[in-house]
């Protein structure tokens, strides 16, 4: 009579720990955070947007957790606030036989009265329980130059074996003749045009391949009117869209160990 109570106890309860088991051994053994090396490039109308990647849920992917955060270079010389407003949760990937889930951290940033530059930029993080982390994302232009050119046409090219710009095509509507001098993507990478450009005018500019992702930039182009000097920014737009797994390249991963 108790072998018949007992049995169906004990079955149940090899059952629950195979399960606890199996599940313990699917878990990651540690918690990771990936960042990726990109280019940001924006103005400052536009807010800045930073995707991550993390094997397990944690604090860092919880608005209410954050106390601090703001981005700087390796040492803190450099530093810019930032206001999160949002974070959201997108696409798995798997990198190294592990599965990733993608979050996109949005950020209001403040309105500035120069241009601000951090070659190596640093995303400073403190969580209100006082953990704090700073991550690699790559290079930071920010700038308050007013869009003074008429682009009537803009798209860009990347490269098939890399996700980084390969080439971009403008067209201006002029009331006369200008001179472009260079095309900018960072402030560390641009190209030499010296070209006169007329109106309608549809110009092609290749790039070096850049180490870093550059999906979405605003451009800096230096250009002359009649020997004097102008500055302009293009609006802030998509280069190119891709539907690959973008951890696949492991040169651009910074991968980060959280207790």
């Amino acid at each position: 009579m108790i072998k018949k109570i007992f049995l169906p106890f004990i079955i149940l309860l090899i059952c629950f720990l195979l399960v606890i088991n199996y599940l313990s051994y699917k878990s990651p053994t540690e918690t990771k955070l990936i960042t990726q090396q990109k280019a940001y490039s924006l103005s400052g109308d536009t807010n800045l947007k930073i995707l991550m990647y993390t094997n397990r849920k944690t604090a860092y992917q919880e608005k209410e957790a954050f106390d601090v955060v703001f981005l700087c270079d390796f040492d803190e010389t450099k530093k810019l606030n930032l206001e999160l407003l949002n974070i959201s949760k997108s696409s798995k990937y798997e990198y190294l036989k592990e599965k990733y889930q993608e979050y996109q951290y949005t950020f209001k940033l403040p309105i500035l009265n120069a241009d601000f530059f951090i070659e190596e930029a640093y995303l400073y993080i403190r969580l209100k329980n006082g953990n704090e982390q700073k991550f690699k994302v790559g290079s930071f232009d920010y700038y308050y130059i007013e869009e003074l050119l008429n682009i009537t046409e803009l798209f860009g090219k990347r490269y098939a074996d890399f996700p980084t710009l390969e080439s971009v095509s403008i067209r201006f509507s002029l009331t006369e003749d200008i001179y472009i001098n260079n095309i900018i993507l960072t402030k560390n990478l641009f190209t030499y045009v010296g070209k006169t450009v007329t109106d309608n005018e549809l110009i092609t500019i290749n790039f070096d391949k850049l180490d870093k992702i550059t999906d979405e930039l605003t451009i800096k182009i230096d250009y002359h009117i009649n020997g004097e000097q102008y500055e302009s920014i293009t609006p802030y737009f998509i280069f190119y869209e891709t539907f690959e797994n973008p951890l696949i390249y492991g040169v651009l991963n910074n991968v980060y160990l959280l207790d």
